[in-house]
């Protein structure tokens, strides 16, 4: 290969954000697809009014939803102006009565189930207008039906061919009046009381069971699940944050949740249609499973739900819906880095010699949780290391630097977790090592302690279960924020056969303190510390990879060129073509036949 000197070797970018004018109090970075959440916080300016944060991101990432709004990762620093975002409507949806709803297509996990919930708020304008009822929802034919009509002051259910009614609405509802309903069947129960019920308000209704209810629902087929409309009848009055769940959600669940909105992702909840869009004829569907029509309605202002109902059960100011610890008022927020995945970081151990380039000499997750209060101070990081291959016969210990916290902070901070079996390092009373500048935390003294060596790495070779060390950082008397640590500029190293003063870390990135210089520049390495070039070689090329995701490593003895067909041209290319040579499963990406498969 013929690698450039600027060539970094990094598959991630460091992004700062700089964000400014945001009306509502919490601040998220996701993907554009809002799978995946990059960072989550409480919108606090500095002394220069802007919120700031630091991001690593794949490099395959060129794009990012900052509380909705979708920004281009152009640079390395990114000015976002939330003013600019048009405030966002919260809408209803108004049905006509004659001739409006909402087709959501065939929602098929309400097919022949033991269990399922819809929900929503709803708005009935005529409680007994002549004619046929109102459906507010409806799957189904002319024979059997899963259906909520408004008819004389009741709502009539069916479950298949079985009707079921409320005895009476309590509260009582008038025409045009909101209300909260959930209806909740669960055919595993015994007893017609326990499979359907029925709330209002929260309130679980009184129903009158004319017949039997049944333990599955009937299978309907291809039929459309409709809201505001069924095969007669239409509703006219209005819905808005309507859920489908295909478990059954107990009562504190509901009543938790009223007032709350959903993320998209809750554990059941199969379609979410929030009917936000305001205008058109589609109707997003939060979850991304049923996006849905909404045919001859309109929108209108939420008269609804006031957003005094928002709830906040630990009273840290932060929104449940919003808070990853609602019942916990000393936390609010978990963080994930990487947020994609698990991050892999993989040794060629025969430094200072080349090696076989093969990278699975050691092969090593990692993730960090960094959980934060409502003020957006750290409460503690958790960290997880994942020992996966270890394809050598040397000792190999394992730990990482955090560049960027100060003695001071490191002095307020409670390191635990680590396993120094073989005592090989020596700590300070917080666990951090002795002998150091910057703050340095040996995750592992010696792997071969916790695993066999030449294990996962050769097709029928040795194997070793994956070993887990998880080491939490916990502050003891000092307020720290993420940017005092920025877990994302870390250094991680190996060192060799028990030798503290031996170290191996990524492509320019210096050495600790405890480390014997003395290698540089003998056999294949090209170090140049007045230059800040560390562990290359004199071609460029690395000891240590560091992928922001899981990683297929190769066999022994395979070079990672032949497992990995375009490792050799993003690397040519400074990291500009094929930047997810690690990550695409395709043929022309990856030959399977290199790649160690337990």
């Amino acid at each position: 290969m013929t690698i450039s000197e600027s060539f970094d070797w990094e598959n991630t970018v460091n992004y700062e954000f700089r964000i400014t004018n945001e009306s509502s109090r919490v601040i998220e970075v996701r993907s554009v697809d809002n799978a995946i959440v990059y960072h989550r916080g409480y919108y606090i300016e500095d002394d220069s009014g802007f919120y700031k944060i630091n991001l690593n991101l794949p490099a395959t990432v060129t794009q990012v939803s900052v509380n909705g709004e979708i920004t281009e990762l152009s640079s390395s620093s990114i000015i976002v102006d939330l003013s600019l975002k048009n405030t966002p409507t919260d809408f209803t949806l108004v049905f006509n009565g004659t001739s409006s709803y909402v087709n959501a297509r065939d929602v098929n996990e309400l097919d022949g189930t033991s269990a399922f919930t819809i929900e929503a708020w709803a708005v009935v304008g005529d409680w007994n207008i002549p004619g046929n009822p109102q459906r507010i929802y409806e799957k189904g034919n002319s024979n059997v039906a899963l259906s909520l009509i408004a008819h004389g002051n009741h709502l009539t259910f069916y479950v298949g061919s079985i009707i079921v009614r409320t005895a009476t609405l309590n509260p009582n509802l008038g025409n045009g009046q909101c209300f909260h309903f959930a209806t909740v069947f669960d055919g595993t129960q015994t007893g017609d009381a326990n499979r359907l019920k029925f709330y209002i308000n929260g309130i679980q209704q009184t129903l009158d069971f004319n017949n039997p209810v049944p333990t599955t629902t009937p299978d309907l087929g291809s039929e459309p699940l409709y809201f505001g409309k069924g095969l007669v009848g239409f509703l006219k009055g209005g819905l808005d944050e309507i859920r489908v769940w295909n478990v059954a959600r107990t009562a504190d669940e509901i009543t938790d949740n009223i007032y709350n909105s959903m993320l998209g992702r809750e554990p059941g909840l199969v379609a979410y249609y929030q009917c936000n869009d305001g205008s058109g004829f589609g109707l997003k569907d939060k979850t991304l499973n049923y996006p849905a029509l909404f045919v001859d309605g309109s929108w209108t202002s939420n008269g609804c739900i006031s957003s005094t109902y928002w709830l906040d059960r630990d009273y840290d100011g932060i929104h449940d819906d919003q808070d990853d610890f609602p019942d916990d008022p000393l936390k609010a927020y978990i963080n994930h880095w990487p947020a994609t995945d698990t991050g892999t970081l993989v040794f060629e151990d025969n430094y200072p010699r080349k090696g076989d380039f093969d990278f699975n000499d050691l092969v090593l997750g990692y993730k960090f949780k960094t959980i934060t209060d409502a003020y957006n101070k750290i409460v503690e990081i958790n960290s997880y290391f994942k020992l996966r291959a270890y394809g050598t016969q040397k000792n190999l210990g394992f730990g990482f630097q955090l560049p960027e916290l100060s003695t001071l902070f490191a002095n307020n901070i409670d390191v635990q977790g680590c396993n120094h079996e073989s005592g090989i390092v020596s700590v300070n009373s917080y666990g951090f090592e002795e002998g150091q500048t910057k703050p340095t935390i040996i995750a592992i003294d010696n792997i071969a302690d916790v695993m066999n060596v030449y294990s996962n790495t050769s097709v029928g070779g040795s194997k070793s279960n994956e070993v887990t060390i998880n080491v939490n950082l916990f502050p003891l008397n000092a307020i720290i924020y993420p940017p005092d640590i920025q877990i994302e500029t870390w250094n991680p190293f190996a060192f060799i056969n028990n030798d503290r003063t031996c170290e191996l870390h990524k492509p320019n990135f210096a050495p600790t303190d405890l480390c014997d210089n003395s290698l540089f520049n003998t056999y294949d390495d090209a170090s140049v510390p007045l230059e800040n070039k560390f562990y290359i070689t004199k071609r460029n090329l690395p000891w240590v990879l560091d992928l922001p995701s899981d990683f297929a490593y190769p066999i022994e003895g395979v070079d990672i060129i032949k497992a990995y067909q375009n490792f050799k041209a993003w690397a040519e290319s400074d990291g500009l073509s094929y930047t997810d040579w690690f990550s695409n499963l395709s043929t022309n990406y990856r030959n399977s036949d290199y790649l160690y498969s337990p």
